[in-house]
């Protein structure tokens, strides 16, 4: 069997651009899936502290190949709260990790729960079902 070397190369840049838009796109449903279950369960006073929320899905510099970190957080944009005259960063903490607070809506842990939640095999299985997606143009 012979292959033309740049056919080779073209179908293999393809492959490799359509792993990085599979594990890219894992990354930010991943995120946006963790982003959802902590809007759920958020205290919410004024709206001040949910709506700091923020994903921010990058490419991996520090390792060969195509690979995407997400972060999901809160505190984003200097949100402000109206009715404490804070900024959203000088206390989401203290709301985060005060178990004993009661809240009329949402309550303590609201992002780490979350991530607890989805948990390693929700997270791999997404990867699966992208790069199986973005391989299929290739049999996968």
């Amino acid at each position: 069997m012979t292959v033309e070397g740049t056919s080779f190369n073209n179908r293999l840049d393809i492959l490799f651009d359509n792993v990085m838009h599979g594990t890219k796109k894992a990354a930010n449903e991943c995120c946006d899936e963790i982003m959802a279950l902590s809007l759920a369960q958020v205290p919410r006073d004024t709206g001040a502290l949910a709506g700091s929320i923020f994903k921010d899905v990058q490419r991996r510099g520090d390792i060969v190949g195509y690979s995407y970190e997400g972060v999901v957080g809160y505190g984003q944009n200097s949100a402000f709260n109206t009715k404490s005259n804070a900024a959203v960063s000088d206390y989401m903490m203290q709301i985060h990790e005060d178990m004993s607070a009661v809240h009329t809506t949402g309550k303590a842990k609201f992002l780490e729960d979350p991530f607890r939640e989805y948990g390693f095999t929700r997270f791999m299985n997404k990867y699966y079902d992208c790069m199986k997606e973005s391989l299929r143009p290739f049999g996968g």
